[in-house]
């Protein structure tokens, strides 16, 4: 009976594990579906496993690095430093970068990537480039200040706009323009020259990119639009063809990815679909309140132009008022004028 027990269990087990197999299966297959019922071919480099996975790879960053970062010389080697900055004390913060390497003539370089815009982000950038600038300080030894150049590469999936923009800055010309790469530096205010080369942060900004495949020139503008394309592509376009994107496609290729990662990539992707599907309905609250400010200001604005027309009448009737009485007046001494001269003839006559 126990042995018959113990069979029975066994299947039972066994049978489960298949069911849970056929719906996790499923479930990717779900996942991975456009709206248009396709699945895609490869997977999406802005998820957080995706960035990770490509940009892990040296020669696929080094080739990034090179074609959005402006060094000296270009760079053939670098390695991965720790992506975590542990504070000195329980009060500090820690900082935790997507990406950080050291280039081989010692460029600290932080790569980050943004899918949602948030309140301070520049400010934030700013925060981070200051752990690769602190750590170049030798402990316990003499030390002259000088410093290897430090890069902060940022990848947003946004349109970057000030918290606080200033009325005496020209309007923004960027996205008509065609620019969706910023390069900041410190410049002298007074003359625009270049006053430190060693600092420097990169915003590449994926929305104002909106070139074809067939007029993309520069290296970065084919990073950027395979970053932004490349779960909507079905293969390499001949126009991108190279070495390094030939090995950046392979490697997306979900159906290639081993069992664990593919894993770990869908729970990536339905994190970023569920992000941008919070971030939507957040844009549509958005809109809807401004379209019942609007409303409400249209509102406003016909009842204020109602006061104005009942005040516009009173005030016309004020007038009308004011000349009925005058004309009355005028008849009225006209009348007693009248009823004078009447009463002096009556007594000549008399």
């Amino acid at each position: 009976m126990r042995k018959f027990a113990l069979i029975l269990f066994f299947i039972l087990m066994t049978n489960y594990k298949e069911k849970e197999k056929e719906k996790e299966k499923e479930t990717e297959k779900k996942t991975v579906r456009k709206k248009t019922g396709k699945p895609t071919r490869y997977i999406n480099p802005l998820t957080d496993f995706g960035f990770k996975y490509l940009f892990g790879v040296k020669e696929l960053l080094i080739d990034f690095l090179n074609g959005v970062v402006d060094v000296e010389s270009s760079i053939v080697d670098l390695t991965y430093d720790n992506t975590e900055r542990i504070p000195h004390s329980d009060e500090e913060r820690i900082a935790r970068f997507d990406l950080h390497c050291t280039t081989g003539t010692g460029e600290r370089v932080i790569i980050e990537m943004q899918n949602n815009s948030q309140h301070f982000f520049k400010d934030r950038t700013i925060y981070y480039a200051t752990f690769p600038i602190q750590e170049q300080a030798p402990k316990g030894k003499d030390w002259d200040y000088m410093l290897k150049p430090v890069f902060s590469v940022n990848i947003v999936n946004f349109r970057m706009k000030d918290e606080e923009p200033q009325e005496s800055q020209p309007p923004d010309e960027s996205e008509i323009a065609g620019k969706f790469i910023t390069y900041v530096q410190l410049i002298d205010r007074d003359t625009g020259k270049l006053f430190f080369r060693k600092l420097t942060f990169v915003y590449i900004e994926l929305p104002l990119l909106t070139k074809t495949e067939y007029e993309l020139q520069s290296s970065a503008e084919k990073w950027a639009f395979i970053l932004k394309n490349l779960p909507k592509m079905n293969e390499l376009p001949e126009s991108l063809r190279s070495d390094v994107f030939e090995k950046l496609f392979q490697m997306a290729e979900i159906a290639k990815l081993p069992a664990q990662e593919r894993k770990e990539y869908y729970r990536s992707l339905k994190s970023y679909r569920d992000m941008n599907n919070s971030i939507a309905q957040r844009d549509q609250k958005i809109a809807m309140m401004s379209n019942s400010i609007a409303q409400s200001k249209q509102q406003i604005a016909m009842m204020s132009n109602s006061i104005a027309q009942r005040d516009q009448k009173i005030a016309n009737l004020k007038q009308e008022m004011a000349a009925y009485h005058k004309e009355k007046t005028a008849n009225e001494k006209i009348i007693a004028d009248l009823q004078r001269q009447l009463a002096l003839n009556s007594k000549d006559i008399n």
